[in-house]
């Protein structure tokens, strides 16, 4: 997981296809801030990644880890 910040939509577009092209990359989702009016992490990402690992396995416990703890906060 990774937050960018860039200037144009060709730069994002140039470090999407960059990111893409990388062969240890399985897949790449992307989303577009228009304007950002409150980012809030109540949790950090190694603590997402620790209830994914103690979830119902590596594929489905991770959302609903994810689930649970935005419901938590």
């Amino acid at each position: 997981m990774a937050t960018l910040g860039v200037s144009s939509l060709d730069e994002m577009y140039e470090i999407l296809d960059k990111v893409r092209a990388m062969a240890s990359v399985a897949s790449v989702e992307s989303w577009l801030h228009l304007r950002i009016v409150q980012e809030r992490y109540a949790k950090p990402l190694d603590k997402m990644l620790a209830m994914r690992t103690h979830a119902n396995g590596p594929a489905g416990g991770a959302a609903k880890g994810v689930t649970k703890m935005l419901h938590d906060t």
